[in-house]
């Protein structure tokens, strides 16, 4: 962090795990963790699900990949470049603030464009509909290493459901352009241990089988 104030005060909200076979990733991080996730819901009108485990202290990881079910309700380009993966990625990370504009504004200054603010919803399980809104580009910036911002407004945050938790250890990431991304880190006040070297996050749980990282 640098030593000016930062201007904005943001907190860790979820990691996102995405993959291009959602089914075998969830049995997969099972499988590594004996830890099995659970199903969150469809995200309408973008044609992926996904699935949710508790990271304690407020924080959660998404499994998110496509809708295996209805591969028919996709209406362009899946989010979290998962038209193009053809291996589960931690692809990036989100932070929560309620003044979005704020966020977006501050990250913009420092050299990296958060695209509009968006309103989504995702239909749970239970036929309820959750509701937020993010900010969150396609392509996303740094390669995702910058992450995205999310308010959930008043609707219950995931991490406050009863899910199957795991340990955060640790995120951490590197990327070419380190310093210029460490500049749009410190607009947001996101503190987040940083290497120059090739662009990606790697994440540390502690499980029931021990320490599993992710990347």
């Amino acid at each position: 962090m640098s030593g000016d104030q930062p201007a904005v005060a943001v907190e860790l909200d979820h990691l996102v795990l995405a993959t291009p076979t959602l089914s075998a990733t969830v049995e997969d991080f099972h499988a590594r963790t004996g830890v099995r996730p659970s199903p969150g819901g469809r995200h309408l009108g973008v044609g992926t699900r996904n699935y949710l485990v508790g990271l304690g202290a407020g924080h959660y990881l998404e499994i998110v990949g496509p809708d295996e079910e209805r591969a028919t309700d996709r209406p362009g380009v899946m989010p979290f470049g998962i038209d193009d993966l053809v291996a589960p990625r931690l692809a990036t990370w989100s932070v929560r603030q309620a003044d979005l504009d704020l966020a977006t504004r501050a990250a913009l200054s420092a050299g990296a464009d958060l695209g509009p603010v968006r309103s989504m919803t995702r239909r749970a399980n239970d036929g309820s509909v959750v509701q937020w809104r993010v900010a969150y580009p396609v392509p996303a910036p740094f390669d995702g290493v910058v992450p995205f911002v999310i308010d959930w407004g008043t609707s219950l945050h995931p991490a406050s459901t009863e899910l199957p938790e795991v340990s955060l250890v640790e995120v951490r990431g590197s990327h070419p352009q380190a310093a210029a991304v460490r500049r749009v880190l410190d607009a947001l006040g996101v503190g987040l241990r940083l290497n120059q070297g090739p662009a990606g996050l790697e994440a540390d749980l502690q499980t029931p089988r021990g320490l599993v990282t992710l990347r």
